[in-house]
């Protein structure tokens, strides 16, 4: 039986994100890299931030992740001031899955481990995934013209970083790798839900 771990945050903060208010983005020079945290004020005295984590899905396959913490109003002494929440109707919770399978005939070295580590949709993952792990890797927000204004999601490009993109068709295409679902639908997601044969 094959070992597949969901790592979604708790419903309480995946409601708090999706009732923000418009609002600033803001870094901390403390962070190292600064990037690793981004932090969104909810209301007076209370704080949100979402950052770069890592998990064991098990021993030797670790994924990165999206982490929701609140938080009791921080020092801004040290806030940089790193992007924007425009008024938007909607967010979406962008799902990466990644798995490990069998390696075929000759598709790794023969003094390599004989498994193959790979990322996808869902549906992507095939049946002979001996381990896979499923988490929030981003989130868009939604205008009232239906189109994405704002993604927030790990930076693959850069080690232990978060980014945002405010640009539609860039946002467009990064979020096509992702399995995009709403509040209601993240939280019925369940892992066998699609899967390739």
């Amino acid at each position: 039986m094959r070992n597949w771990k969901t790592f979604i945050p708790q419903r309480q903060d995946l409601e708090t994100l999706a009732k923000l208010p418009p609002g600033k983005l803001f870094i901390s020079s403390q962070n190292k890299p600064a990037w690793n945290k981004v932090y969104i004020q909810v209301t007076e005295g209370k704080w949100l931030s979402l950052s770069w984590d890592y998990v064991d899905v098990e021993f030797k396959f670790e994924i990165y992740c999206l982490s929701i913490a609140q938080h009791a109003t921080p020092s801004a002494d040290d806030f940089i001031q790193a992007g924007e929440i425009p008024d938007f109707s909607s967010i979406r919770f962008l799902l990466k899955s990644e798995w490990v399978r069998p390696a075929s005939s000759n598709e790794v070295p023969d003094n390599f481990e004989q498994v193959i580590e790979e990322s996808g949709l869902a549906a992507d993952v095939p049946r002979s995934a001996s381990a896979v792990g499923t988490s929030l890797h981003g989130i868009v927000f939604i205008r009232h013209d239906g189109k994405p204004c704002l993604l927030v999601e790990i930076d693959e490009s850069q080690s232990y970083s978060i980014r945002t993109v405010e640009n539609c068709e860039a946002i467009a295409a990064l979020t096509s790798k992702y399995d995009s679902l709403s509040f209601s639908e993240v939280l019925a997601w369940h892992p066998q839900s699609g899967e390739a044969s």
